[in-house]
């Protein structure tokens, strides 16, 4: 069954719209895909976890309403595919050099929080608002460079950055100036279509991230619980960040989906 898109209130719109225009249609349907292959394996183990029969029915009909809109599956035009490819790797690259850099940052706090000095506090509470606020960017890019630039300011600090000399502080500054020139300077893909299209894309492709990632947590409690890490990795999220996923090798027929989960 369609959903509702004109029955939706406006704040569960706005917050699908926000959340799926950080995401390529391609990416969602190929996380879909991937989702609900997972789900038709192993779905009745998440009932008791969160994630409802009628969540996966709308996570189907979100693939379907992608579908309908004239998404092609990943790789579907080559030069299509290889200007989304090249996106996701200055993205994942930035959060690559984002990690190294907050590892810098942890181990030079550690050898600063044992100086009684001022400036050495005062350093130790910078680098402490710098991890607090660089654990996450989502898919947003312009949050990703803002995380990085606070790194490379907390790193060029004068006492933070003696300290960090011979933990790699140096090269994870030119990381991160290369990191922030290169989201600064690459531009997402834009998605096609009208205005309205626009929207309403974006809309299914925040559905079906909300259910994927409300799957994936229920499929981590009953890994837990049952003692079967294989389950939480049937429910990878790798579609979402550009890469194939092991619970979908490959893109499954066109058709209709799995059977949702029986409850």
């Amino acid at each position: 069954m369609p959903i509702d898109i004109a029955g939706m209130a406006a704040e569960a719109r706005a917050e699908y719209i926000a959340v799926g225009g950080r995401y390529g249609s391609e990416e969602t349907l190929a996380q879909a895909d991937a989702t609900l292959q997972a789900l038709a394996v192993h779905g009745a183990a998440l009932a008791s976890h969160g994630f409802a029969a009628e969540d996966a029915t709308e996570l189907a009909d979100a693939r379907q309403g992608l579908l309908d809109g004239g998404v092609e599956r990943a790789g579907a035009t080559a030069a299509k595919s290889g200007q989304r490819a090249g996106y996701r790797k200055v993205q994942l690259t930035g959060k690559d050099v984002r990690a190294t850099a907050r590892g810098v940052l942890l181990g030079t706090r550690g050898a600063l929080v044992k100086r009684p000095a001022a400036d050495a506090r005062a350093a130790v509470a910078g680098i402490d608002v710098a991890l607090g606020q660089t654990a996450s960017a989502g898919a947003s890019p312009t949050k990703l460079i803002e995380q990085l630039t606070l790194l490379r300011t907390t790193l060029a600090e004068p006492v933070t950055k003696a300290a960090a000399e011979v933990r790699g502080g140096a090269a994870a500054v030119a990381a991160l100036d290369a990191a922030i020139q290169a989201l600064s300077t690459t531009t997402r893909p834009a998605k096609r279509g009208t205005p309205e299209q626009t929207e309403l894309l974006n809309i299914y492709d925040g559905i079906v991230v909300e259910k994927a990632r409300l799957a994936r947590q229920a499929a981590r409690a009953a890994a837990r619980k049952s003692g079967t890490p294989a389950l939480a990795a049937a429910f990878s999220l790798e579609p979402l960040a550009g890469g194939p996923s092991p619970a979908s090798p490959a893109a499954p027929p066109a058709g209709p989906p799995p059977a949702p989960p029986v409850s």
